[in-house]
């Protein structure tokens, strides 16, 4: 499996779990186990999330630049 496959389905579990996280959150905001983990680890989730797409649009920018300090 090619790197960039592998990538994307990292992408597509985390999407997924994501979801999950999400919906347990709004079906069991009070509980007082599992909620506050549910919601660190969505918060992880997001900010892996945030820091992909900062990456792919940082090269997408270098990618279409002349400019040689964005290389």
């Amino acid at each position: 499996m090619a790197h960039g496959e592998a990538d994307r389905r990292f992408a597509r579990a985390r999407d997924e779990a994501i979801l999950v996280f999400e919906a347990f959150i709004e079906r069991y905001p009070f509980d007082a186990t599992y909620t506050a983990d549910a919601m660190f680890r969505l918060g992880e989730l997001y900010f892996e999330r945030s820091q992909d797409r900062a990456d792919e649009a940082t090269a997408a920018i270098q990618a279409g630049s002349d400019d040689p300090t964005l290389s």
